[in-house]
């Protein structure tokens, strides 16, 4: 599935006792799957994470992913998946943030990088309560990029299906959807259109 984001590890760490932050922009309309980010648990012990999609410039919670549990030490990419309802996506930019419950905890990033914009808030919340919006305490910094991106599925294309003169049964991926003239919307990929001999 196509990813928005950056997938470039670094050897450079953020605490993530602060909501961390990539801007990125997705190319096209889709289904967001999940977010992955380059993370690690320093110090002793283990610690949770969570991670959030939000609108940019807006800065407004779209979706939260699911909290990934006792993450033990070292760096590693890991991934955090929509549950649920999985939120569509835009051809816009978005904010792809990280958040954790211990100060030893980091989220990886690179500097240098012209064009890239990473920020930062100091939430009033307590994790994993993400703000619904990110209030006046985020701060960006320009050329940094955040080791994190997002997976999506493209949306759907509509396959018109006709038959002439008559109308027949069609069916897609092995199932009826009816007679011609029929309108399905299929997601990315290769289908199955068949119709019967007509005599």
């Amino acid at each position: 599935m196509p990813i928005f984001g950056n997938q470039n590890p670094s050897n450079q760490g953020m605490v993530v006792t602060r909501i961390r932050a990539g801007i990125f922009a997705c190319p096209e309309a889709g289904i967001a799957q999940s977010i992955t980010a380059y993370i690690e648990c320093g110090g002793v012990g283990v610690a949770n994470f969570k991670a959030a999609l939000y609108t940019y410039p807006e800065r407004t919670l779209v979706a939260i992913t699911e909290e990934l549990l006792n993450i033990a030490q070292g760096v590693q990419w890991r991934t955090f998946n929509f549950p649920g309802s999985k939120p569509a996506l835009t051809n816009r930019q978005y904010i792809l943030a990280i958040w954790a419950d211990t100060s030893s905890s980091d989220v990886y990033f690179n500097d240098g990088v012209v064009g890239a914009v990473s920020g930062y808030t100091i939430p009033s919340q307590v994790y994993p309560d993400f703000p619904s919006y990110l209030n006046g305490s985020y701060i960006e910094r320009a050329d940094r990029i955040t080791c994190i991106y997002c997976t999506y599925e493209r949306m759907g294309k509509n396959l018109t299906i006709q038959s002439s003169p008559n109308s027949v049964p069609v069916n897609v991926d092995n199932i009826l959807i009816g007679n011609t003239p029929q309108i399905v919307a299929l997601q990315e990929g290769t289908h199955i259109v068949e119709v019967p001999n007509v005599v």
